[in-house]
């Protein structure tokens, strides 16, 4: 049997369209191969969404900073500095939480854990 997943379709989306550009725009153009990998599965009391890159990467100095609403990398200067924030801000709505780990050079997971409602 099929199991359905009720989550509020507009701020999935924004999170889906933020990760993924991000994804694309911070690809490492010195590697043969690059990739994206999205993984869903419940866990416990939660859904669990992971976005796995192996773009540039994000400095560790920044790494608190990318959720800032305008921050941007001084080593990039991509983007507005609004998708982490945004996509923060729509996962805090579904009373979830994300969470970035990285390694500058060797790239990016986002890991977002959203309640299951009961």
């Amino acid at each position: 049997a099929k199991e359905q997943v009720i989550i509020d379709p507009i701020r999935i989306r924004i999170i889906f369209n933020n990760l993924i550009s991000n994804a694309i725009k911070y690809f490492d153009p010195n590697k043969s191969r690059s990739y994206l990998k999205v993984d869903f599965y419940e866990k416990e009391q939660f859904y669990i969404l992971t976005f796995e890159d192996n773009g540039i990467g994000i400095v560790k100095e920044n790494l608190s900073k990318i959720f800032d609403m305008f921050f941007q990398s001084k080593e990039t200067k991509k983007g507005s500095g609004l998708g982490l924030y945004l996509t923060r801000q729509c996962v805090k709505k579904l009373k979830g939480t994300i969470k970035a780990e990285s390694e500058y050079g060797q790239g990016t997971t986002f890991t977002i854990k959203i309640p299951i409602k009961v």
